[in-house]
């Protein structure tokens, strides 16, 4: 009896079926898989066959024996795959050039086993370069292709010629790339092959001077340039509803921007700020991110944020640094209107005093306003649905007295470090005179008086359904 029950428990990871194994085996790095692979054949008919490829050499850079052993076994494990195919594969590796062959030949291998999903993670000494082979664009099982580089290395990915080596359509749905330099013919690559790409990330790409995108099957798109070298980029996509840009400079000088992106929804841009040049009215907006770079010094600026910020009128949801209001402000123009914004978020980044003028002029083309957000944290309530809160903080009731959003606002966060005048003015106002105002939730300092909240409580309020609630920080 007893022997039965203990070959039955030692037995009881090759009993499960394929799939269930498989899975356990993907959370195991190599040297686990090769030690498992020893205990049965059953347990090394698994791991060869397992689906889900991770070859992780980082664990041994300082270890060149157990290095080199590691290599050696995922040599012979492809080996014994016998062409099997995969559905997913993750190369991590610490470039040494006496390998580079090696890996090439694992991305080539996992091309030929018709992967689905690639994950490329290279670590670079800074300044080094390597070249990606373009097979990795080749392939016609290939779904999901990220190549990432670290160390402030980078790496050259060159994309496919059209009349050599590529020939059939990508499969490609989604492809992220960080630090990689691209040719310039890697938009028109994107625009003429991918027709199946819906998520498209250029991550710190390095040394590309022009990107042109074309597409109709893109929905999210994201692109970060932070080297100066990058000066034109147009975007037509007639399916984006997602794009976040973080494209920095020294100069907007010879810099073009120019967005055809009829249905987007999102738009998230940090760093600096170009005259935008929309083809289609962005109506469909829905929520704007606006987070630039601030140059006190440079005079295109405000004006680059005012034609920026009016392109995202039609949106319900802006978020803004409180130091954006101002520069608008001192333009001199009139309001923009926002005449379908439903929240604000004003980011205080501490370098915006008195606020409030600014403030009240920027509100007055926003007459639908709810909710009114001034802070820097970001909260989550269960009244929110998920959605982000900022809590709120140093704007005076009488400055925001005669706008027309105050009869819309059903919902307030409102952030008490001390007992500070304005900050109990602006509670006091907005339960005053918010008639449709629903909750209020009032986050203060441990060392307030004790009778903080009963003073609170105490205001009068114009919505009978106010509900003030006050939790401590």
């Amino acid at each position: 009896m007893s022997k039965s029950i203990r070959t039955i428990s030692t037995d009881g990871f090759s009993n499960l079926p394929d799939e269930v194994a498989h899975r356990v085996i993907l959370f195991l790095s190599m040297e686990d898989i090769s030690r498992l692979s020893v205990a049965s054949k059953r347990c090394r008919q698994l791991c060869i066959s397992t689906p889900f490829l991770k070859f992780d050499i980082m664990p041994y850079v300082h270890n060149a024996t157990k290095r080199a052993r590691l290599m050696d076994y995922i040599d012979r494990f492809l080996f014994l795959r016998k062409g099997m195919d995969a559905q997913s594969c993750c190369i991590r590796w610490y470039r040494q050039i006496s390998e580079e062959y090696r890996v090439f030949s694992w991305l080539h291998n996992a091309v030929t086993l018709n992967v689905k999903n690639l994950d490329l993670y290279i670590r670079l000494a800074s300044g080094l370069h390597l070249t990606l082979p373009s097979s990795l664009l080749c392939s016609t099982s290939l779904e999901s292709l990220v190549m990432s580089f670290y160390d402030n290395g980078t790496g050259i990915l060159k994309t496919p010629s059209p009349f050599t080596t590529f020939q059939s359509p990508s499969s490609l749905k989604e492809l992220k790339l960080k630090s990689v330099r691209l040719d310039e013919s890697f938009g028109t690559w994107i625009s003429s092959y991918c027709k199946l790409l819906k998520k498209l990330s250029l991550e710190r790409i390095k040394g590309t001077t022009c990107i042109v995108i074309t597409s109709s099957s893109l929905e999210e798109l994201v692109i970060s340039s932070q080297d100066n070298s990058l000066l034109h980029l147009h975007v037509s996509a007639e399916m984006l509803r997602i794009m976040a840009l973080d494209w920095r400079f020294h100069s907007p000088n010879n810099r073009v921007l120019q967005l055809s992106t009829p249905k987007l929804k999102t738009l998230t841009w940090t760093g600096n700020l170009l005259n935008l040049s929309v083809v289609e009215n962005m109506k469909d907006l829905i929520l704007s991110k606006i987070f630039p770079m601030h140059f006190p010094g440079v005079n295109s600026a405000p004006w680059n944020l005012f034609h920026v910020i009016r392109a995202a009128c039609n949106c319900r949801f802006l978020s803004l640094y409180d130091h954006c209001i101002k520069d608008l402000f001192k333009l001199g123009c009139s309001p923009i209107v926002f005449a379908d914004l439903l929240r604000l978020h004003i980011w205080n980044t501490g370098s915006s005093t008195n606020l409030e003028p600014s403030l009240t002029s920027f509100l007055e083309g926003a007459p639908n306003l709810r909710w009114l957000s001034i802070g820097r944290v970001i909260i989550k309530t269960c009244y929110d649905m998920g959605e982000e809160v900022v809590r709120c903080r140093t704007v005076r009731g009488r400055e925001l007295q005669d706008l027309p959003f105050l009869c819309n606002l059903t919902f307030v966060t409102i952030e008490v470090i001390g007992q500070d005048n304005n900050e109990l003015e602006l509670i006091e106002f907005l339960l005053k005179n918010a008639q449709n105002l629903k909750k209020m939730i009032v986050f203060f300092s441990y060392y307030l008086r004790s009778d903080f909240s009963r003073g609170i409580s105490g205001y009068e309020k114009a919505s009978s359904d106010a509900e003030v609630d006050f939790q401590m920080l």
